[in-house]
């Protein structure tokens, strides 16, 4: 039994390093915080205000 994971036997190398990293772990939990900072930033910033409001606020972005 091996442990190295799974081989892919493709002739295209491209997809087979982008099989790799969507099956990595380190890539789900990079999305996974990248999605909870989204999170916490929408939850911060109060909704349905003028866009005005918006730019004295935090400034021009």
């Amino acid at each position: 039994m091996s442990t190295t994971g799974i081989e892919l036997k493709t002739r295209r190398r491209g997809v087979a390093e982008a099989v790799e990293l969507l099956s990595s772990m380190r890539f789900a939990i990079t999305l996974l915080v990248m999605i909870a900072i989204a999170a916490i930033i929408g939850t911060i910033m109060q909704q349905d205000r003028a866009m005005p409001d918006y730019v004295n606020q935090f400034g021009p972005f």
